[in-house]
Order: C-alpha cells, then sequence, then structure tokens
C-alpha cells in the first residue's frame, strides 16, 4: 500500500445518536454527526502534498428496514480551494472484514481495500474518497443498498464541509465491489455520474450451474498443482481455459479459484437449490434443462436469475480486467456480448455507455497490490502449498490502467470526450 503521510492525529470518541460526533470545516452540522460513531480523525499528506483530513470509525445506514453499523472511512482536502469538485466512492472486493497478510497476520480492514488501486491517486488528483465495509453482504443487490445509503450521507458531509454540493459522483468498484458498480450503472436513477469496474464480477448471470458441472469434471486432469507438467497444448487444459476466459498461459493461477470446483462442491450447491441425493455420474452429466420439472429446483433458480443484471449501463463504465483474471473474466466477456446484442437490436436505445480495457497477464489482483496476502492465506486455510500461493505475486499490475480509466472516465462524464475503444494493453502500456 502507498504511504500516506500523517502530520497529526486526534482520537476521539462519539456517543451514540443523543451526542454524535463530526467536524465540519464551516462548523455546519448534518446527520453525519448523529450517524457516526468511534471517529478517528487525523491530518494526512496526500501524493501531492496536499494537506486531507482523515475521518474513519463507524456509521450507522438504514437500507429499508434494516440499519447496519460497518466500519467507513472517508478522506477530502482541507482546503476549499484543493477540492475538484468529485467525489469517489469505493466499493471494496469480497464480502468485507479483515484483511491479512500472507501469514495470518491482521492488516486492516476492507473499507480501505482500494488504496492501493485508486484510492490515493483519487485524492492526490482533488478527489474526496469515501468507502464503507460491506461484511458479511458482498457483491448483492443488498450491497448496492447500503452503498447507496452510504453515498446520500457522504454528499451531506460535503455538503456540511464546503457548503457546496458535489459536481459529480463516481463510483469504483473492485471484485465483488465491481458487481455492485456493475448494478449501480444499470439504474438510471442511482445517483452516480460514472463507473469504474475494476476486474468486477458479476457478469454473468447466476446461476452458473451448467458451468460448475463442466469445471468440476475437468479439474482433476488440469490441476495444476496435482500435474505440475501437464503440457498447454493438453487439450483438456485448453477446454478449461476457454471455459474460464483466460489464455492457456494463466494456468498457474488457477488452483485459488477453481481448487473448490470439485464433485462435492457442486453436490453442495444443487443442494442448496434443493437437488439433493445425486449420483456421481449425475453430477458429472449435470444440465438444468435436466431438472425443469423440479418445482423446488426451478423455484431456487427463477429466484437467482431475478437478480440478474440488464447488461444495459445507462452511465458512461470504464472497465478494466487482467486477461489472466480466472475469476471474473469468462463472466466480463459475457455481459459485454450482451450489451453489444442489445446495441444492435435496438439503434433507438442507449449509446454504447461501455469500455473494456485489458491489461496483458494481470491475474485478479495486481501483484503490487497488499491484497495479494489475503488471497495467500485463504489458500493456506484451504490447504493449498506454498508452490501455488507464490504464483499469485507472479502476475503483472493493472493500477497504471485504471489510473489512466479515472482519466478518461472524468473527460467523458464532464466534458463528453469519448474514451478510446475496447483494447488491451501492457500493464506499463498507454490506452490509445
Amino acid at each position: 500500500m502507498r504511504p500516506i503521510r500523517v502530520i497529526h492525529q486526534v482520537l476521539f470518541t462519539c456517543l451514540l445518536a443523543t451526542v454524535g460526533c463530526g467536524t465540519t470545516v464551516d462548523g455546519a452540522e448534518s446527520n453525519w454527526a448523529a450517524d457516526t460513531i468511534d471517529v478517528q480523525k487525523r491530518t494526512i499528506q496526500n501524493q501531492a502534498d496536499v494537506a486531507c483530513q482523515e475521518e474513519r470509525g463507524m456509521i450507522r445506514l438504514a437500507v429499508a428496514d434494516t440499519t447496519y453499523t460497518k466500519r467507513f472511512v472517508l478522506r477530502y482536502p482541507e482546503e476549499k480551494a484543493s477540492w475538484n469538485g468529485r467525489v469517489l466512492i469505493g466499493a471494496h472486493g469480497g464480502s468485507g472484514g479483515k484483511l491479512y497478510t500472507r501469514d495470518g497476520t491482521e492488516t486492516g480492514t476492507s473499507e480501505t481495500a482500494l488504496d492501493d488501486v485508486i484510492a490515493d491517486y483519487a485524492l492526490a488528483r482533488g478527489y474526496i474518497y469515501a468507502s464503507v465495509d460491506r461484511d458479511g453482504i458482498g457483491g448483492t443487490r443488498e450491497g448496492l443498498r447500503l452503498t447507496n445509503a452510504f453515498t446520500d450521507q457522504i454528499k451531506e458531509r460535503v455538503q456540511a464541509l464546503y457548503n457546496q454540493t458535489a459536481d459529480y459522483v463516481f463510483l469504483a468498484g473492485l471484485s465483488a465491489g465491481g458487481a455492485v458498480t456493475r448494478y449501480a450503472a444499470e439504474n438510471p436513477a442511482g445517483g452516480y455520474d460514472g463507473a469504474l469496474i475494476i476486474a468486477g464480477g458479476g457478469g454473468v448471470p447466476p446461476p452458473h450451474l451448467d458451468r460448475q458441472a463442466k469445471l468440476a469434471v475437468l479439474w482433476p486432469d488440469v490441476d495444476p498443482v496435482i500435474h505440475p507438467d501437464r503440457p498447454l497444448t493438453d487439450a483438456r487444459v485448453k477446454a478449461y481455459a476457454e471455459l474460464i476466459g483466460t489464455p492457456i498461459e494463466a494456468r498457474r493461477f488457477w488452483s485459488f479459484v477453481f481448487a473448490r470446483q470439485t464433485l462435492d462442491g457442486l453436490r453442495r450447491t444443487l443442494e442448496r437449490y434443493g437437488l439433493k441425493d445425486l449420483t456421481d455420474d449425475q453430477l458429472r452429466n449435470f444440465q438444468t434443462k435436466d431438472y425443469e420439472q423440479n418445482g423446488t429446483f426451478m423455484r431456487s433458480v427463477n429466484i437467482s436469475r431475478g437478480a440478474n443484471f440488464t447488461s444495459i449501463p445507462t452511465i458512461p463504465v470504464i472497465e478494466v480486467a487482467g486477461t489472466y483474471d480466472d475469476v471474473v473474466m469468462a463472466g466480463i466477456f459475457a455481459y459485454k456480448a450482451a450489451f453489444k446484442l442489445f446495441l444492435e437490436r435496438d439503434r433507438s436505445g442507449p449509446r454504447d455507455l461501455h469500455r473494456l480495457y485489458q491489461v496483458n497477464g494481470v491475474w485478479h489482483i495486481s501483484s503490487d497490490d497488499d491484497a495479494i496476502g489475503t488471497f495467500q492465506y485463504f489458500m493456506k486455510q484451504m490447504g493449498i502449498g506454498e508452490e501455488a500461493q507464490d504464483q499469485l505475486a507472479t502476475g503483472g499490475t493493472y493500477r497504471p490502467a485504471v489510473e489512466q480509466a479515472l482519466g478518461h472516465l472524468e473527460q467523458w462524464v464532464t466534458a463528453g470526450v469519448v474514451p478510446p475503444p475496447d483494447q488491451t494493453i501492457e500493464p506499463s502500456g498507454l490506452l490509445e
């Protein structure tokens, strides 16, 4: 993680709603004061050596009939003149919670998980940056509702800080947070002006049962731990790579996700959908269409399908992902294809508001991101050996591409400058 220089730090604890806490530049108050708890405030220097304030603590957010209390972070320029009028809301990856080093030492929490990839960079460009931990919620529609409630609070906080509303509000999501961002981009009333999706999930409509069955059948023969000498020219390796949407050269990364794609794993998934007591042979040959007469099963399938994306963004969206990303690339390709098909069929509909920039040789998490340690720790917990863990740190970085993408998204939203077409670049390359 890039260091942020701390000038001084003030810790103070706030009582619950009766007292609250919060310090504003101009002394204005908002609901922020009543809904934040145990806030820690400090002055920091961003990468451009501009003094900024950081507030972090807990925040209460009302979502329908549920009130969540979650960790948050907010960073903003100390002087209004240093603010560019824009807010970037970060949606972290995973379900939220703690971050770890490879040996299991806790290093932080997910509300700051985008620091390496975009948060610190945005702060140096004059943005206000804020993120909330969706601990236990992940990349779901409830995660979007929680993010929207947090964004509303941040808008109020900005108004209180500077006596001015934000000119533009952007949402950036990584992995599961990319799924949240994808949902948001498809909602014309979402309140965001542009979206940046980084290695984003949610591209393939759930459930993925037929695909999971194919992966479970192929995995024992392509597992790089069990078959380290199996050539990349092997037909089974090629078939697996095609299923997950990566080049065969990315095989060394496959263990993290697919070591769990087994027949037993498929059996547990199908049991959650109401299909029980399937034989191994039925699992190997599983296809959803063969069980359409099972009412319990199809009700569960249709509930999952009801949470699908529309594949039709209504605001400018730029998506960045690595070509070796076996976690999400197949879904991203499916999403992109669905959107292109929609544009071809309905030329009176929305214009092309989606760009996909792939970074050659990069996995799901950049090799220079602190989050690699967490992934390696999870692999250790799964019983996957150190050699396979080592592979996660051998890819490239998509950070430069993400930073470029934010600049193009700004110009697209604020000035109508259409960004470069879809393309693949090298980790240190420039979008053209």
